[in-house]
């Protein structure tokens, strides 16, 4: 009877291993594409208005690159090149610092220029979320490496650093389109909800990554509207990275 027990506990986990193959490689292509659909369009759009500056170009790149390595990544797991993907992995630490640093600068030229990406915000509103965004990406990779020996927790931070970053690609995708601005935070929450659904099918619970990214997710939000609005994070990002030199404005 153990026997059959154990068997049956064997099955399901190999069930579940071969889901998670494929949902995290579906989900890898899909981040993908918005990157592809948010930014390709915007970018060579500012290239041909001659807006486009050399920092922008190289965090774009870098940007390109780490959602063409999360799928990739994904790719080696469900072929099963474990040892590939953990040495591509170990490499992949200099692309996040590259990252971070160009992000850093974009966000610096940002807030030195006045420019926001929604009308209804100020630049101090506005420059919480790529400030949050550098910090809890550089987080949920870090955590991602530390628990590389996790599978479960491992691949859920990835996520969760791939989700992070999806504010900037799907605004791109709502001004192209022509949508409003407001529809940013339901898709990225719908994005979120996924994986949470997906958690809920194949472990009968919400993983306890899944929580803490959400938690986090939903705090920068409220820190947009709550913490941005005080003078206090004014003077704070002023001190950080100078007094913003233009007029405000919206970037697309």
């Amino acid at each position: 009877m153990s026997n059959r027990g154990s068997t049956d506990k064997s099955t399901k986990a190999t069930h579940r291993d071969g889901d998670d193959r494929k949902f995290f490689v579906g989900f890898a292509a899909l981040l993908g594409f918005l990157v592809l659909a948010g930014f390709v369009p915007s970018s060579m759009a500012r290239i041909d208005a001659g807006s486009f500056e050399s920092v922008h170009i190289l965090h774009g790149v870098t940007f390109l690159l780490w959602y063409m390595l999360f799928f990739s990544q994904a790719l080696l797991i469900r072929n099963r090149n474990v040892k590939l993907h953990m040495t591509i992995g170990s490499v992949s630490i200099f692309l996040v610092v590259a990252m971070v640093v160009t992000g850093a600068l974009v966000m610096q030229k940002a807030w030195l220029d006045g420019t926001t990406g929604d009308p209804s915000m100020t630049p101090a509103q506005f420059i919480v979320f790529p400030f949050s965004d550098l910090l809890l990406f550089s987080f949920f990779y870090g955590m991602a490496i530390l628990f590389r020996k996790k599978a479960d927790v491992h691949k859920r931070f990835i996520v969760l650093a791939g989700l992070l970053m999806m504010g900037a690609a799907l605004s791109r995708v709502v001004d192209t389109l022509g949508l409003s601005p407001q529809l940013v935070g339901p898709l990225v929450l719908t994005l979120f909800i996924i994986l949470v659904v997906y958690d809920w099918r194949t472990l009968r619970r919400v993983h306890p990554v899944t929580i803490i990214g959400f938690v986090l997710l939903i705090l920068r939000v409220v820190a947009a509207f709550t913490l941005a609005v005080t003078p206090e994070w004014e003077a704070f990002v002023s001190w950080m990275l100078g007094p913003y030199t233009g007029a405000p404005h919206i970037i697309s």
